[in-house]
């Protein structure tokens, strides 16, 4: 349909027709309102409008929207993309490469955003798209723009060493399906010091969140040498190792230690401040945040930025028995 015959179905002017859908112009809402109508009830409202949208577009791929990590990096980039007059759109990828991929291709082909954000992804970015800045928050990729990584060793080899100079050496780490890289970090940290994460300790569960933790507590303590210290992959499942231990009969840190490798949700427990390696959420989406207001609409130049995780020493940690 050309605007001519639009204009005529809605007896009007194409001066007044053009008006309506650029925006500019001197017309009355209703009259733009009554244009509008006529061209979406014959289906070429989107052919004609081309009003540009008046603040930024940030275009954000979590894994998913069904744990409290995602929904952190959520809320705190929402709220400092809004601080910044920039309107955040959502969208979940349930760890599925091809849908990240497909998510990544109708962004930067179809949908007239100025940045994509990748939170934990493994899709590649396009490398010639010249009005969209790419973002990754996570690990570093040679297509972003700007990645926001962080270092996981040194807190990872601090609590590792708490456990140590506590007299722990034998150590298990309690996972799920999507945790098990997280193993490889532990027993690279626990190798520093002439450990190693022993086969039957390294368990990961068929479940998820709290159930991975309770499944594998229950598991470990039923070994003939169970471990004196048990290292969660993330909050949720730390706290179903630490409900686990307990209806068990066990007392923490009294008979076994307990460490997290975050601290979502918080607090990990009521009773027992336990111990984590911090992920630095807000003070990455802070740097994410304040990057990409700094370089929108400005030539891009690559950029990495680190960011070291700490680790908090809780009272979840004991001697060993």
């Amino acid at each position: 349909m050309t605007l001519s015959e639009l204009a005529k179905l809605a007896n009007v002017s194409v001066s007044v027709a053009s008006k309506a859908f650029s925006g500019k112009g001197e017309i009355s809402r209703a009259m733009r309102d009554h244009v509008f109508e006529v061209a979406k009830a014959h289906g070429c409202f989107h052919q004609f409008y081309n009003v540009p949208y008046d603040r930024p577009v940030v275009a954000v791929i979590i894994p998913e929207a069904i744990s409290e990590y995602y929904i952190d990096y959520v809320e705190c980039l929402k709220r400092g993309f809004e601080e910044n007059n920039i309107t955040m759109l959502l969208s979940i990828s349930n760890f599925d490469r091809d849908m990240e991929r497909e998510l990544v291709r109708y962004y930067t082909e179809h949908g007239k955003i100025n940045a994509l954000l990748s939170v934990d992804g493994h899709a590649e970015f396009p490398r010639k798209v010249d009005d969209i800045l790419f973002v990754k928050l996570g690990s570093e990729t040679p297509t972003a723009d700007i990645s926001v990584t962080t270092t996981d060793l040194k807190g990872m080899t601090e609590s590792v060493k708490s456990l140590i100079d506590a007299g722990h050496t034998r150590i298990a780490f309690a996972g799920e399906p999507l945790t098990v890289s997280k193993a490889d970090m532990i027993r690279e940290a626990m190798a520093l010091y002439g450990l190693e994460l022993r086969e039957e300790y390294t368990v990961c569960s068929d479940y998820r969140f709290e159930r991975a933790g309770e499944d594998r507590a229950e598991y470990l303590m039923s070994l003939p040498e169970p471990p004196t210290a048990i290292i969660g992959s993330y909050g949720r499942v730390t706290r179903g190792v630490v409900s686990g231990l307990r209806r068990l009969g066990y007392s923490i840190p009294e008979d076994v230690s307990v460490i997290s490798l975050d601290n979502v949700p918080s607090p990990l427990d009521p009773e027992i401040d336990v111990s984590y390696v911090d992920p630095e959420i807000e003070k990455r989406c802070n740097i994410t945040v304040q990057r990409v207001c700094e370089k929108l609409g400005r030539k891009k130049t690559d950029e990495i930025i680190c960011v070291e995780r700490s680790f908090h020493y809780g009272n979840s940690i004991g001697k060993a028995k």
